[in-house]
């Protein structure tokens, strides 16, 4: 088997959907994390009215009290991932990133028995097709790296992304956009108009990948070289900088990373921040994520 899913087994991502689904599983008492597509929500007291067979024994036991235990059905959940495949995303280290955080979320989604999809912005004619099982991951998994090759732009994504969705991807799904976001050529008025109905659909993530570059850009006291990729005339140029051109670099993308997520903050969206490729790096930010929604939702239903 391929080393890499090997290694992906030691990092299975908690996945908390935004509007949690409470399933009632009658007769199922011999453990409170019994089957992985479900996840516990919450322990309650027993309350005149309730179903007798929902009381869990051991659970029960252990609180000295009659404790109902209420869960969350990722069976029902669906989850798509939108990558990537514009000319950006394949600098650097950003495309082993991308790669990297969809396998892990593709797998995760596998993992907890949903059904799962993979796109890639610019690609709106493939008709999305959510399925579970394994043979549905390896299929996308192949697709990762292939995907990334396609030429496509990010010019007026967001608007073609809800209109994709809309067609086929019901209601409260989680939708994944691993993205560097750079290029975004819509003005902000109907980005957050675009970003507000996404967010009242669909639980939403976006997931902005920068590489060390871009993240800390270094700032010298001397000129420095850069050998970067031209796109059309398809080989490399050399650019120099000025230290006064590293510091103007530096303080645009500080400027664009603080404005993209006000943007998204704004509509109500969560986003997730990555810049490191490795698996654990990838696992700790997505699982962080997750367990901190699902702490502020135990705590508002508190």
């Amino acid at each position: 088997m391929d080393k890499f899913l090997v290694a992906l087994e030691r990092y299975r991502v908690p996945l908390v959907p935004l509007h949690p689904v409470v399933s009632i599983l009658p007769g199922e008492w011999d453990s409170v994390y019994h089957g992985e597509g479900f996840d516990i929500d919450s322990l309650r007291d027993y309350r005149i009215g309730d179903n007798i067979r929902r009381v869990n024994p051991r659970i029960s036991a252990k609180r000295g009290v009659q404790t109902i235990v209420d869960r969350v059905t990722l069976r029902d959940l669906t989850v798509v991932i939108y990558g990537d495949a514009t000319a950006s995303m394949r600098l650097r280290s950003k495309k082993v990133i991308q790669i990297n955080a969809a396998a892990t979320l593709l797998f995760s989604a596998y993992k907890h028995e949903s059904s799962f999809e993979l796109a890639f912005l610019g690609d709106w004619k493939n008709h999305l097709n959510p399925r579970r099982g394994e043979q549905q991951f390896l299929s996308l998994y192949r697709r990762l790296g292939s995907g990334q090759d396609k030429k496509s732009s990010k010019q007026d994504f967001l608007l073609a992304l809800y209109q994709h969705l809309h067609r086929t991807i019901e209601p409260h799904s989680i939708v994944f956009v691993i993205s560097d976001f750079l290029g975004l050529y819509v003005s902000g008025d109907e980005r957050e108009k675009v970003l507000k109905q996404l967010a009242h659909r669909y639980d939403i993530i976006p997931v902005i990948v920068q590489d060390d570059l871009e993240y800390t850009f270094p700032v010298f006291d001397f000129p420095i070289s850069f050998v970067l990729y031209d796109e059309e005339a398809e080989r490399q140029r050399e650019l120099w900088l000025t230290p006064e051109d590293q510091r103007e670099i530096k303080t645009a993308n500080e400027k664009r990373f603080t404005e993209l997520q006000a943007a998204f903050r704004n509509a109500g969206i969560e986003s997730i921040h990555i810049d490191d490729y490795s698996l654990g790096g990838l696992f700790g930010v997505f699982s962080n994520f997750f367990l901190s929604r699902k702490t502020r939702q135990r705590l508002h239903s508190g």
